[in-house]
């Protein structure tokens, strides 16, 4: 059960709904201190369905496993209740707050590696950075733009072809720079949250994720499926 006094009421619905869908619809409304009707409003103007989610989660007990794409994090941005696919813009910049970040691939970074950095908007602020290292071998290059699903639809290609392996989510508070902290209007050595997974091909790392956060304004939650819900704190 979540209810914390700093998400709005939507929020409170859309989170408990996706973390455990057999939630009534009372419950649903007594956990957001709101009336059974706005429940409903919520999900329909979402388009969420209760049923389509008890579905999917029965499909997959009855599979015994989870999908492994829905552990990659980038594919949990896309299913953020209060963030639309519009609001992530590609920036022509390295964005990165420590060059320790990279020691994983320091050693062939400027031979094998190329990048694509994002910035991820709400309410016309930015309150998220992303920056992804991918291996010029495995992954076109030709493209000047990627756009974020495209992004992901070429790292799932991978996966599901079983060319590569994909690594747990590390987490780790860092001391923001002064690049990073002009994106996400923080001061120099405000905490900073930072989020790290690797694609793996035989052995070697084909893909490296970097996504931060201003860890005042951020939490998390599991889903009923394994997966992971991003919350945005309001200011």
């Amino acid at each position: 059960m979540v209810n914390i006094n700093y998400k709005s009421k939507k929020d409170v619905i859309i989170e408990n709904a996706y973390l455990d869908p057999f939630f009534k619809i009372e419950e649903l409304a007594r956990m957001a201190g709101t009336t059974s009707k706005y429940v409903r409003t919520i999900l329909s103007e979402s388009k969420i369905s209760l049923m389509e989610l008890r579905k999917e989660y029965a499909r997959k007990i009855e599979d015994r496993e989870y999908n492994p794409l829905e552990r990659m994090v980038l594919s949990c941005f896309l299913k953020t209740p209060f963030l639309s696919v519009e609001n992530i813009e590609e920036v022509d910049e390295l964005l990165l707050n420590n060059s320790q970040d990279i020691n994983d691939i320091a050693d062939h970074i400027q031979e094998r590696f190329y990048y694509r950095s994002y910035k991820y908007m709400y309410r016309n602020r930015c309150w998220a950075l992303a920056t992804v290292f991918l291996d010029n071998f495995i992954f076109s290059s030709d493209k000047e733009l990627l756009s974020m699903p495209e992004l992901i639809e070429m790292m799932n290609r991978i996966i599901s072809a079983k060319r590569a392996d994909l690594s747990s989510i590390e987490f780790t508070v860092d001391l923001s720079t002064e690049q990073l902290g002009k994106h996400l209007k923080i001061n120099n050595f405000c905490p900073v949250l930072r989020l790290k997974q690797m694609l793996s091909s035989n052995g070697d790392i084909a893909a490296l994720v970097l996504i931060y956060f201003n860890a005042r304004q951020i939490s998390f939650s599991l889903s009923h499926n394994g997966g992971l819900i991003i919350n945005h704190k309001e200011s």
